[in-house]
């Protein structure tokens, strides 16, 4: 079959992150019949390989989509796959797992693994708990994570890490038409604490944003707790921590100083990572994407992937963008041109 019959399939199966169960299924069928093995992690990771021999190039997607992409209702015409406007279309991931179908239909050599994510879309969940251990018994030369948007060519070679941090302010309730002055107002303390903190780009490659503020109660009562989360990203992960300090160390003065207090949970979603534009890695992907035609950009990215955790645990993971644009919005479309030019370019490698 050819990746845009397999993107035709894949698509109208429903896979919101965590109920990817249809799409695994789908491929474990499909590697089976192309004469592969495959491995299941405890969340539901698939690694799929003919055998453990040699060293081999690893290909990664995602299973999982956006919720708005449950029951997506695809479109096409010469130019691209996009959808009736009321869903996303979910080539976000499944435009690079209906390519990997192909290739592994198509490739006969050894030389190439396979990995599946779940629940990408919601902090790299699937990827955060894979282990070492997992990929036992290979010799992986690198990864190419095939996940993001843009026109096919480029090479992320670093990305940020991304920290999420929440803040519950615990203040005291009372009346508030009775006795406001025996309450301490956790709305107005968490104001003030968002007030004070970083917001949006701080310098280049880190970044801030609040981007949750829960209250619920009455108005007749003095609010006692209330809830911000936020995260922050950086290409360097020592700056990354130092706001996350920085933003602690507000949080818990200005409680103080109006009679509330902080609980603060703080969650290292993945670290940064950076690879040389000399490295080996990156190399071959510019050798293939010449190869093929393809003019290579080699980037660097604020945003996350499976790449970030892939290269925490040893490793070596770069993303390629995949032809897809307007992610995670009824405006999402594939572009058909680009999609062959990434056949063309993960042919090339798989050549080398």
């Amino acid at each position: 079959m050819t990746k845009e019959e397999y993107f035709r399939t894949l698509v109208l199966m429903p896979s919101p992150s965590l109920g990817e169960g249809e799409v695994s299924r789908y491929l474990r069928d499909c590697f089976s019949r192309f004469g592969y093995s495959c491995d299941e992690d405890e969340v539901g990771n698939l690694l799929f390989y003919r055998d453990r021999d040699g060293g081999k190039l690893m290909l990664s997607g995602h299973m999982d989509t956006v919720d708005l992409a449950v029951g997506a209702r695809p479109r096409e015409d010469d130019e691209r796959f996009f959808t009736d406007g009321t869903t996303a279309l979910g080539a976000d991931d499944k435009c690079a797992l209906a390519l990997f179908l192909t290739i592994a239909e198509k490739h006969e050599g050894n030389n190439l693994i396979f990995l599946f994510t779940v629940a990408e879309e919601i902090g790299l969940y699937g990827s955060a708990r894979l282990r070492k251990e997992f990929f036992d018994g290979f010799d992986i030369r690198g990864a190419f994570v095939v996940d993001a948007q843009r026109e096919v060519g480029g090479i992320v070679r670093e990305a940020v890490g991304k920290s999420r941090l929440t803040i519950r302010v615990i203040g005291r309730s009372a009346h508030a038409g009775f006795a406001p002055e025996n309450g301490v107002n956790a709305v107005r303390v968490a104001s003030i604490i968002v007030s004070q903190l970083p917001q949006g780009r701080l310098e280049e490659g880190t970044t801030a944003n609040v981007g949750s503020f829960i209250a619920k109660g009455s108005t007749n009562v003095v609010p006692d707790l209330a809830e911000v989360k936020l995260e922050v990203r950086s290409l360097s992960n020592d700056r990354r921590l130092g706001i996350i300090e920085d933003i602690k160390k507000t949080a818990e003065r200005i409680a103080l100083e109006n009679g509330a207090s902080v609980e603060i949970d703080d969650e290292n979603l993945y670290s940064h990572y950076a690879h040389s534009e000399r490295d080996e890695l990156i190399a071959m992907a510019v050798k293939a994407m010449e190869k093929a035609g393809i003019t290579p950009v080699i980037k660097t990215t604020t945003g996350g992937s499976d790449a970030n955790n892939l290269n925490a645990i040893g490793i070596k993971s770069v993303v390629i963008p995949s032809g897809y644009f307007n992610a995670h919005s009824t405006s999402e479309y594939l572009d058909k041109r680009e999609y062959d030019r990434l056949e063309r370019f993960l042919d090339a490698l798989i050549a080398l």
